[in-house]
């Protein structure tokens, strides 16, 4: 949801145009590709729940701090928040397909790949509809659009929270 949500606020709060959004997309979508193999190798070394936490308690701190920023923040600091998103997910997803294929039977772990996709695609889903509605409820129920935003991120938290807890 945070892929959603990123680039209405770069061109609502920071009045960044087109080139610059995809600037900070490709930062944040950068990270991730640098990062993600490393997150395998933390997966092989240490088992899946560590990074995965780790990059959960870290998302949660990101949404938190985001949820903080004020609309004044300097644009860097949102491309660096952006950035360390790409970088913690990345930390997380090679750990959470290793975990979510573990004790699998050969025969069936192309059904089991599929069901996971399709799970974590509902998820985006979920996050994109949820933070979409949720922007829009408080962009029409406050005169400020940092506040709506800020609203935004703080759901965002809690439902790491929750998500981390239930893992």
């Amino acid at each position: 949801a945070i892929s959603f949500v990123t680039p209405l606020y770069l061109t609502d709060i920071h009045g960044l145009n087109a080139s610059m959004v995809g600037v900070v997309l490709a930062l944040q979508a950068g990270a991730l590709f640098i990062v993600s193999r490393l997150g395998g190798t933390l997966a092989d070394r240490w088992g899946s729940r560590i990074p995965a936490v780790i990059s959960m308690t870290g998302l949660v701190l990101l949404m938190i701090g985001l949820a903080y920023l004020p609309a004044n923040a300097p644009v860097w600091l949102v491309a660096s928040a952006a950035t360390g998103h790409g970088l913690l997910i990345g930390i997380s997803l090679a750990p959470l397909h290793r975990a979510a294929m573990h004790g699998i039977a050969p025969h069936e772990s192309g059904s089991a790949a599929g069901m996971y996709s399709m799970l974590r695609f509902a998820g985006q889903i979920l996050g994109t509809a949820m933070g979409g509605v949720t922007l829009q409820r408080w962009l029409t129920q406050t005169s400020m659009p940092i506040t709506a935003y800020q609203n935004v991120f703080w759901m965002f938290a809690w439902v790491a929270v929750l998500a981390t807890a239930m893992s």
